[in-house]
């Protein structure tokens, strides 16, 4: 389908078509609760911004692919038996490769560990054996071999033998008829007029969510439309811990603020709120959560949702029953009818407002996980370069728009790391 044509299409029939590609090669759009190309109308403009965004990665997949796929076309489209064989000819053909398996390896695919298989680069053995070949991909990789590949070159369409092959096996472009070439390029074209069209699609999907962008204001973010500038260090948070979490006493939305580390998002508590039936690290005064998830909320998404459940307004009604729709998409395990009271009925429990300091590490395993640290590092030198790296993450420089309170939940973050880093290096000397 041609771009002339796509521009003519209406934006339902748009909408149906994107639900049909929403992941290509991989890469999906989430569509997080719109129903139809109307409900876009409503949603707000960075909530279209994110959309796009994720369009965008698509099309840029679908056109690498395109690119790809009009390459092998030229390649093989009207190419005899005897002019591959003419090209295997520029190319290596290994014959003594030695099987086996690298002891450190934990993996049960048989492998070449041959010197030559093992230094051995890609492309070096193309139109000859699968493993080197050029056009050999998706499969397990080692020592630039490609140990279970599929040949990019045979569509599953094709009458040809197609599928995983083993690296060791001889390319089966040679043992084709001129009849099977034929069909080969024949369904290498037929790729190729597909992906033009998804191009094509995916190029008018984006200029009209640009138009979309330009008259809408800025709404709330859908949960999977978030993004790092959703939680800055210091904002005032709202979360919803349910009692099968285990983490709370009873049911109930509390306030929290964010900490440094914005994907996953880490809470601290305000002081004079404890939510932890029994005592665990740092004194049960964090928990870290998706910044995906639904149940975790800026302060001012929470009163915008609780205002406009009542509304009148046609769009900011749909942007609700959106929202809703979304999250019950997303989690699977609230009613609409339950989450719409929930969030209607919601009473955040707040604290005094101020910031308790954090309390520091006492023991090794506190410090590693205030080091974000998975076990004790081997070296200073290793230790040196994580903390660095870390540190890096409670710089105010790297939030533009940080808050006065952001600056100082920062700087807290940033005691407690220094004293991780201390007792960490001393138990490594």
């Amino acid at each position: 389908m041609g771009q002339n044509m796509m521009r003519e299409m209406n934006g339902e029939d748009l909408f149906v078509l994107l639900q049909r590609y929403r992941s290509i090669d991989g890469v999906s759009i989430p569509l997080s609760g719109i129903g139809s190309w109307s409900e876009l109308h409503c949603i707000g403009s960075n909530n279209i911004q994110s959309l796009y965004r994720y369009v965008l990665t698509s099309w840029e997949v679908c056109k690498e692919r395109y690119e790809e796929a009009l390459g092998d076309c030229c390649l093989l489209l009207g190419d005899t038996p005897q002019d591959l064989a003419r090209r295997a000819e520029l190319y290596e053909f290994p014959e003594e490769i030695v099987f086996g398996k690298e002891p450190q390896d934990n993996h049960s695919v048989i492998e070449p560990i041959d010197e030559a298989s093992v230094q051995r680069r890609k492309g070096t053995t193309t139109f000859n054996v699968c493993g080197w070949c050029v056009y050999a991909n998706r499969g397990y990789t080692i020592h630039h071999c490609n140990l279970n590949p599929v040949c990019r070159l045979l569509p599953s369409e094709n009458g040809v033998k197609s599928g995983k092959k083993r690296f060791d096996t001889p390319c089966e472009l040679l043992k084709c008829s001129s009849t099977e070439l034929r069909q080969v390029g024949s369904a290498l074209l037929r790729m190729v007029q597909k992906l033009e069209g998804e191009v094509a699609f995916l190029q008018e999907v984006m200029r009209r969510l640009r138009t979309l962008e330009a008259c809408q204001r800025p709404k709330p973010f859908l949960p999977a439309y978030r993004d790092g500038s959703c939680f800055l260090p210091g904002e005032e948070i709202v979360f919803f811990l349910p009692p099968e979490s285990g983490a709370c006493v009873e049911s109930c939305w509390y306030t929290g603020i964010v900490g440094a580390r914005t994907h996953p998002v880490i809470v601290e508590f305000l002081s004079g709120r404890t939510m932890w039936e029994r005592s665990s690290w740092r004194e049960g005064r964090h928990v870290i959560c998706s910044m995906n998830q639904p149940y975790l909320l800026p302060l001012s998404s929470l009163r915008y949702l609780q205002q406009v459940a009542s509304f009148k307004d046609m769009h900011d009604r749909m942007f609700y029953q959106i929202w809703i729709r979304s999250v019950v998409i997303s989690q699977g395990k609230w009613g609409l009818g339950a989450l719409d009271q929930l969030i209607c009925e919601a009473v955040p429990v707040e604290g005094s407002g101020e910031i308790e300091s954090i309390m520091p590490s006492t023991n090794i395993p506190d410090a590693l996980h205030d080091l974000r640290l998975s076990r004790l590092p081997d070296s200073l030198e290793e230790l040196d370069e994580w903390y660095a790296s870390m540190k890096s993450c409670v710089s105010a420089d790297k939030y533009p728009e940080i808050s006065p309170r952001g600056v100082e939940v920062l700087q807290l973050e940033s005691a407690v790391m220094d004293t991780a880093y201390e007792m960490v290096k001393r138990e490594i000397r």
